[in-house]
C-alpha cells in the first residue's frame, strides 16, 4: 500500500506531531509512505527550517504534473491540514485546485481542530465550498463539534 501525507506547511504544533507519529506507525507496518509540504508563503519556509527535521523524510513539492502523477500513484492521500487563510492567494488557489481537480487517489481529510470557529478562523471558507467538500472521500474528525 502507498500513502502520501500532505500538508501546506509544517505547523510546528500538534498537527506536525500527529503527522510524525502516523508516518512512523505506517512505516513500521510496511506501508510506502511519504510526507510532503507545499510552499504557501515565506513563513512556510521558516517553519520547515525550524520543525522540518522532526518529520521523517519530509519533501517539499510544487504543483507540477510530475508531482500530481506521484500523488495519484498512491492508494490514499492523507490531507492533514488546509492552506491557511493568510497564505498568498496564488498558493491557496493552487492547493485547492490540486485537491478538487487533480488528485484522483482516495482523499482523507484529517480535521484536527475541535471547533468550527477555529476551522473558519484558520482556513476560511473551505468548509462552505461544496466542490471541495464533495471532492473528499473520507473525513477523520476528533470531536463531535466539527
Amino acid at each position: 500500500m502507498k500513502i502520501i501525507q500532505i500538508l501546506p506547511r509544517i505547523e510546528g504544533c500538534g498537527v506536525t506531531r500527529f503527522v510524525c507519529e502516523m508516518n512512523t506507525a505506517l512505516k513500521a507496518i510496511g506501508v510506502d509512505v511519504t510526507v510532503a509540504t507545499f510552499v504557501s508563503d515565506s513563513k512556510s519556509v521558516d517553519m520547515k527550517m525550524r520543525y522540518g527535521s522532526s518529520v521523517p523524510g519530509i519533501v517539499t513539492w510544487d504543483y507540477t504534473d510530475d508531482v500530481i502523477n506521484e500523488i495519484n500513484s498512491a492508494d490514499f492521500v492523507f490531507i492533514h491540514s488546509l492552506m491557511d487563510v493568510k497564505a498568498d492567494e496564488k498558493y491557496k488557489t493552487a492547493f485547492k485546485d490540486m485537491i478538487i481537480k487533480k488528485i484522483t487517489s482516495k482523499k482523507v481529510l484529517f480535521v484536527n481542530d475541535r471547533k468550527m470557529m477555529s476551522i473558519r478562523t484558520y482556513y476560511g471558507d473551505w468548509t462552505q465550498d461544496k466542490d471541495f467538500v464533495e471532492s473528499i472521500d473520507f473525513f477523520c474528525m476528533f470531536s463531535s463539534n466539527t
